[in-house]
């Protein structure tokens, strides 16, 4: 009977001999492994710092076989296969196993492929420097797959523009949501004041070098990203800043989350022991030494900064050690980078912060950049953005580097298997469960394990958004039997294993979003521990928006649509969760004194829906929609006209007085605003184009407009076509509010005289 773990089987019994054979070239062993993805990031620097290369290729060879019949695979193929013409003996096992290789599908005609920047001067006993140059060269997709190689930081790495970040307090709402509100903000900032990464040690004025600069960025901005790419620029010896630094120190703050007291000096060492041997030369080098920190808002720790100390030796906290680097107590010449998400930044009040930038997210040009590199075909691109375009909330969202990524993926499944552009990608919700669906199909879909990993997840997942948790611990994982196999590793980071240069047990999910629809996942399944009428009182109870993106999932997985792509690999939802759901957000529509804030989140809400019988019966209740002086973004008014068309009457009134509203919001809305019969946009900038938009939407159609209400909407006489117009298709059209317009005495005396056959028609 065959072995089910051939694979496996063949290492395990030949293990004695690889080992001897792999000895001669353990470091371009280890490299390969590394590169393809086999040994993570962790593993990497462990085996690396140790001297003796028998000993080394006995643990990577042991590892190998802990980690699985998979692993063990891209071993034999992507490792022993692309190396057997360095290593004689390798080739003469291999031709001696040729036929049971080949029979186990080893692919033999495989060869070395190019080697990791470093690779092949990096010996073991080099020093941090070189490790931390080799482990910021690539950079791995949260999708890849078993095997594929690691993505060299350079050939992905998009740019990203910085602008000023201004030190505000920041709005209650759900981070990524309020990015995308500002990102058209952000561009025409770009414009005018961005810098690029190589500017921010800059001199200020006529001020010295700035000490102390921070990168604040959303969830899947770059600035991990970032400060990878700066390290290897740094180390790689490229001229990125005015100053040029001899000591190059990566701090990841997810990694030091389990550490007590200690010395700088001791810090250093439980980095790396090459970095704690060179303290010494660091400390008495301060202003030649760059600190980059990254991701501040993982830190589980507060900064200390009453018990920042100034001596390196000094035993303290870890988070007064870090206080006193980042007040400057502790190196004050040395420079530091910091990078952190917006709802961190409160840790830095009380410091004298330098320089702090935002990174604005791709342009509409850089998105198509990242999808031609991505595609690596034009065409197939170009079909890919014309898709992405027809969603509004889903190309917002693209803005964002890591959900463009997302994005790409998800389309590129589709369009590789088919010719037409047709797909469901309707909502935030209909994007998600078609991404994690592929990954669950390439990472094992007919494995037995499959449901209960994604069940295990889901439970952890809502854990961490019940408690507002982002980083578990190894107990956590125990808790929820959360399997370390591929299809779990590919949704859970181990932060200290896949990321960093330290072991650790910290772990976080790939981005804060796929955390949250993985809790949304387990909210609808039978064995949920947490009842979906808590899940409705915690949402309505939220006053700081950390359930807006979260509400969206929990309320799109209550149609039936995507579960049909989990068929066979999760247990069926509950329809009674379902039907709560839909009950509860009619109730809410019906609510006139819903907050302007929640009625909009549930207006996505109920667009991320999208289930016909259900979203009639919701709509239906919506016989007033008041969003006034509330700053619309373009998905928000996207998923207002997709409403107002879903209704099978129109909607009594639509008030966006004040909303901010602009000639791309009114080509969002344009569609739907025929299906309301009083229209309030007073105090938007409409102008001429927008109204023009207005009108064009209504041709054709039998508009519903009573009442239309424009004052202060910086209308001219080239305005009065399109009014014509819009009278045209709305037969019972009897009051026009134009108060405040810049038309002319002349202009006004035509509007009259073109609407003086409309009896009772008020102007």
């Amino acid at each position: 009977m065959a072995s089910k773990d051939p694979a496996y089987e063949i290492i395990k019994t030949n293990k004695v001999n690889l080992q001897k054979y792999l000895q001669a070239k353990s470091s371009e062993v280890l490299d390969h492994s590394y590169q393809t993805g086999i040994v993570l990031d962790s593993e990497y620097a462990s085996l690396n710092s140790e001297n003796d290369p028998v000993v080394q290729t006995w643990r990577l060879v042991n590892l190998v076989l802990i980690k699985g019949e998979q692993v063990c695979m891209i071993f034999l193929e992507d490792v022993l296969v692309r190396l057997r013409s360095e290593i004689p003996l390798l080739d003469q096992w291999i031709s001696q196993h040729e036929q049971q290789l080949n029979v186990i599908g080893v692919d033999l005609s495989r060869t070395a492929g190019k080697a990791i920047p470093g690779a092949a001067s990096h010996k073991p006993g080099d020093d941090f420097r070189e490790l931390l140059l080799k482990l910021t060269s690539l950079t791995r997709n949260y999708d890849a797959r078993p095997g594929e190689p690691a993505v060299f930081l350079l050939e992905r790495m998009v740019k990203p523009i910085l602008v000023p970040y201004y030190r505000h307090q920041e709005t209650k709402e759900h981070e990524l949501l309020a990015r995308g509100k500002q990102h058209e903000e952000l561009m025409k900032r770009a414009q005018r004041e961005g810098i690029t990464y190589k500017k921010l040690f800059d001199h200020i004025g006529k001020k010295t070098h700035p000490r102390l600069v921070i990168v604040v960025g959303t969830p899947g901005s770059g600035k991990t990203m970032l400060s990878k790419f700066i390290v290897h620029s740094l180390l790689s010896g490229e001229k990125v800043f005015a100053r040029r630094f001899e000591h190059i120190v990566l701090i990841r703050f997810r990694e030091i989350n389990d550490i007590g007291e200690v010395s700088l000096a001791e810090l250093f060492s439980k980095l790396h022991s090459c970095l704690g041997n060179k303290a010494d030369e660091v400390f008495a080098n301060q202003e030649r030494t760059h600190f980059v920190m990254d991701g501040l808002d993982e830190f589980g720790k507060r900064l200390d900064y009453a018990n920042a100390c100034t001596d390196p030796r000094k035993t303290a906290t870890v988070e007064a050690i870090i206080a006193a680097l980042v007040n400057g107590n502790l190196l004050p010449k040395a420079s530091v980078l910091i990078t952190t998400r917006p709802i961190a930044m409160e840790q830095l009040s009380q410091v004298n912060v330098d320089r702090a930038v935002e990174i604005t997210g791709f342009s509409n040009k850089d998105k198509i950049a990242f999808f031609n590199k991505f595609y690596q075909d034009r065409s197939l691109a170009e079909r890919a953005l014309k898709l992405l375009q027809e969603n509004e909330t889903v190309n917002t969202l693209s803005q964002n580097p890591s959900f463009c990524h997302i994005a790409a993926i998800t389309l590129k499944e589709h369009l590789q298997k088919s010719e037409h552009s047709e797909i469901i990608l309707k909502s935030m919700t209909d994007l998600f469960t078609q991404y994690v669906f592929g990954l669950i199909v390439h990472h094992g879909r007919g494995s037995c394990c499959a449901k209960e990993i994604v069940s295990s997840l889901g439970n952890m997942a809502l854990k961490g958004v019940q408690q507002n948790i982002q980083m578990f611990s190894q107990k956590d994982l125990e808790e929820f039997v959360v399997s370390s196999s591929e299809l779990g590793s590919t949704f859970i980071n181990k932060v200290f294993t896949c990321e960093g240069i330290k072991q650790g047990s910290c772990y976080s999910f790939s981005h804060l979003t796929m955390q949250e629809f993985f809790a949304a996942i387990a909210v609808h399944l039978s064995h949920s521990t947490w009842p979906v009428n808590d899940v409705i009182k915690a949402i309505k109870d939220s006053k700081d928006g950390r359930f807006d993106v979260f509400q969206r999932f929990f309320c799109g997985l209550a149609s039936s649509t995507p579960w049909k792509f989990f068929e066979g690999i999760l247990d069926p939802p509950s329809a009674d969760y379902q039907k709560e759901i839909i009950e509860w957000l009619n109730r809410s529509m019906k609510n006139r004194m819903v907050d302007k804030h929640r009625l909009n989140s549930l207006l996505h809400c109920v667009h991320e829906l999208h289930d016909r019988k259900s979203l009639s019966d919701v709509t239906r209740s919506m016989t007033e929609i008041d969003l006034s002086f509330t700053r619309l973004s373009l998905p928000d008014c996207a998923a207002i006209s997709w409403i107002l068309l879903q209704r099978e009457e129109p909607v009594e009134t639509l008030n966006l007085f004040g909303c901010g509203i602009g000639t791309e919001e009114m080509k969002r809305l344009q569609r739907g605003l025929h299906r309301c019969k009083h229209l309030v946009l007073s105090e938007n900038e409409i102008r001429d184009r927008g109204l023009q938009l207005l009108a064009d939407g209504m041709l054709e159609r039998e508009g519903s407009l009573e009442t239309l209400v424009l004052i202060e909407c910086s209308l001219t006489d080239k305005s009065i076509p399109a009014l014509h117009d819009i009278m045209i298709t709305n037969k019972a059209l009897r009051k026009l509010g134009v108060d405040g317009t810049r038309f002319s005495e002349e202009g006004k005396q035509e509007l009259r005289s073109r609407w003086t056959h409309r009896g009772g028609l008020d102007i």
